[in-house]
């Protein structure tokens, strides 16, 4: 490889990868050795990580489009031999985190490939690119996945994971088979039974801090929360528990040790043969002391596994529950607890110890200490004070965070309604001056009418419609015209040319006798109606404000397609007939 001719990338551009079954077949241990020796390198070049782990997955049966992919890495690693990774003196800690995801990109199996890293600053201290596990089904889950995977890197070492033990039994709990309900019934008349109920809600922040560092101090526990420091001893607990109180001249009756304890639980029938207490098995135990031994347990323990075993201070507890003895059971689960604390690092898991009990401790200390919040805090660098694990949180969350916490309100977008009078001034004008359909007693001739189609559009149906008004308006005016002046005539002669006709200009009129005149020409108007009606009746009348010259059935289909427009259309060309026959009248 020395004498060949370096490439710029370690791997063709949108080259993809697969099995290749159809290919020629080539060694497979010269090609392991060659993946090998790539796989070294990529402790210190990031840049290949991806490239190699993709030819790593045809080790089984390698073909020569495998190997030339291969050796496109050696000619790219032949022209970037002096390349690598620079860590810079001074440099910040902030921890900082990138994620992606390709969707399907494996060829034969279509999962996904993973790929990440993080930076120290500027440095970058972790990098991996791997295929998931299964197959997304889109691409948000499979950049989920990566993105879960690479928190999972990011976050301290030494957060413990609060997992299924030191359970809560609820008081309502009911179950189907008899000797469980027994066991439950059985139990709530204990004096130890709020043990099993007791918890609080804390931030979990607290509880973390409790066990990094909690520490014993001859009889009691030390360790800091919320930056300052307490103590907690066998009395705390107790007022914390709210179980076996101390009474004067009443003394607690000391539990037998572990040679009692093995004959008492043979007694109880145990079937298996047991000589410490490391043999006894739960499941092994005839009811109902199975069923006893297993919600101890599950909820006066510690532990997340072997829960089929029985410490000491559990068989102490259903020893004193079998005699009905006034045994201290809150000293028993403090001993316990204390040799978690006394063991939390030679622990194999990272599990916590004694969640619920922890929470019950954290809230009886903040209920004495008003100073602590108790609101949820988010990052662990809060407690530690170290800017390494701080998060840069971007504008689109700031945004989002002010919304969501009613800082900034949410400006409505404003939605027009066409059926809203007040959103068009030309439709509330014309709104607030319509009156009654009228019908009047003069006969129009019909011109000739030509029907629509159906397909006619709406633009084209307004325009005809129009054209009819205006011809309908014309043929208005003349026969209106004729009518006003033969009432005229006969209002002059009977009450003189001058006055209250209007005739004279800059004689002005009585409001009166407007009145009058304006009932009397309604009154000839309405007359002529009625006549024309009960002498001539032939479905042809002239619709004041709708100007239509359709039938009946085209007329009630065109008004629901256009009532809106038309009434409003043809109202203002009549009023605008009207002032321009008023003004006629008034220059004749």
């Amino acid at each position: 490889m020395e004498s060949c001719d370096p490439v710029d990338t370690p791997m063709v551009e949108k080259s993809k990868l697969d099995e290749d079954t159809q290919g020629k077949a080539v060694d497979p241990t010269h090609y392991r050795g060659m993946v090998g020796t790539l796989m070294y390198l990529t402790a210190s070049r990031p840049d290949l990580t991806f490239v190699v782990c993709m030819c790593a997955r045809y080790q089984a049966k390698p073909t020569e489009k495998h190997l030339h992919a291969i050796k496109r890495i050696f000619k790219y690693l032949r022209g970037t031999v002096n390349r690598g990774l620079w860590y810079p003196k001074d440099s910040s800690i902030t921890l900082t985190a990138y994620a992606n995801a390709d969707h399907a990109g494996c060829q034969d199996t279509r999962r996904s490939n993973s790929g990440c890293m993080q930076l120290l600053g500027d440095k970058l201290v972790s990098w991996s690119s791997k295929r998931q596990k299964r197959a997304a089904i889109s691409s948000t889950e499979a950049e989920y996945i990566t993105l879960s995977g690479c928190c999972a890197q990011s976050a301290p070492a030494n957060r413990l994971q609060i997992g299924k033990c030191n359970l809560r039994l609820n008081s309502t709990l009911k179950s189907k088979e008899p000797t469980l309900q027994v066991v439950l019934d059985t139990l709530k008349l204990t004096s130890f039974y709020k043990a099993f109920e007791i918890t609080a809600d804390v931030p979990e922040i607290y509880m973390q801090e409790f066990w990094v560092t909690a520490s014993r101090h001859h009889s009691s526990l030390r360790f800091k929360m919320n930056g300052k420091s307490h103590t907690v001893n066998v009395d705390n607990f107790r007022d914390m528990l709210q179980i076996c109180p101390k009474l004067p001249g009443q003394k607690f009756e000391d539990p037998p040790f572990e040679e009692e304890i093995l004959s008492f639980i043979r007694d109880l029938g145990h079937t298996g043969e047991i000589k410490v207490l490391s043999d006894v098995n739960v499941n092994h135990m005839h009811q109902p002391w199975r069923s006893f031994a297993a919600i101890i347990n599950k909820c006066l323990s510690g532990k997340t596994t072997a829960l089929e075993s029985l410490r000491l201070s559990r068989a102490q507890i259903l020893w004193g529950m079998y005699h009905n003895k006034n045994v201290d059971y809150v000293y028993l689960l403090w001993e316990d607890l204390v040799y978690q604390v006394e063991n939390k690092n030679s622990k194999k898991n990272n599990d916590m110890c004694y969640p619920r009990f922890t929470k019950v401790i954290v809230d009886y200390f903040m209920a004495k200490d008003q100073s602590i919040p108790r609101r949820n805090k988010m990052f662990w660098h809060t407690v530690r004070d170290d800017s390494m694990f701080t998060t840069t949180i971007s504008e689109a969350y700031k945004t989002y965070h002010a919304y969501a916490t009613g800082e900034k309100i949410l400006k409505p977008k404003y939605v027009k309604n066409k059926d809203d009078p007040e959103s068009s001034p030309k439709k509330k004008s014309a709104q607030a001056s319509k009156g009654k359909r009228l019908k009047t007693s003069t006969k129009v001739a019909k011109p000739a009418k030509k029907k629509q189609p159906a397909t006619t559009s709406k633009a084209k149906g307004l325009n005809v419609l129009s054209e009819v008004a205006l011809s309908k308006n014309k043929q208005m005016k003349l026969a209106t015209k004729k009518s006003k002046t033969q009432c005229h005539s006969s209002h002059a002669s009977g009450s003189g040319a001058n006055e209250g006709t209007c005739v004279s200009p800059g004689v002005p009129d009585d409001d009166d006798q407007n009145d009058d005149n304006a009932d009397n020409e309604g009154g000839d108007v309405q007359d002529d109606h009625n006549e024309q009606t009960e002498s001539d009746n032939d479905d042809d009348d002239f619709v004041h404000l709708k100007l239509s010259t359709f039938d009946e059935k085209e007329r009630q289909d065109e008004e629901d397609k256009e009532e809106e427009w038309y009434d409003d259309e043809a109202y203002d060309e009549e009023t605008q007939g009207g002032n321009d026959e008023k003004d006629e009248l008034d220059e004749e």
